[in-house]
């Protein structure tokens, strides 16, 4: 069986919408590519922001990938604060 090289993909927004966004540019990063994300074996999100974010937005930008990945792809996901990042949300997408 030929191993697969995990692709990455980075969004990073502020503002109103911000998770949305994050996720939607993580997900369009030209080194992950939507057919990888759907083809993938697993994936894993880490979503960094300041805390100021909150559960629901965090829920959007994981509803976001959800729809993004195949169906069989187990998303395994993270959370951590950073005091740098008050206002703005960056979402990082690893793919297998």
């Amino acid at each position: 069986m030929r191993r697969r090289t995990p692709s990455h993909g980075i969004g990073e927004a502020s503002g109103k919408g911000r998770a949305a966004r994050a996720a939607t540019m993580a997900i369009n990063d030209r080194k992950l590519g939507r057919k990888r994300l759907r083809t993938a074996v697993s994936v894993s999100v880490k979503v960094t922001s300041g805390r100021d974010f909150g559960v629901p937005e965090l829920e959007i930008a994981l509803g976001r990938v959800h729809d993004a990945v195949g169906p069989d792809a187990p998303i395994r996901w993270g959370h951590r604060f950073q005091y740098l990042l008050v206002g703005k949300a960056r979402v990082e997408i690893t793919a297998r």
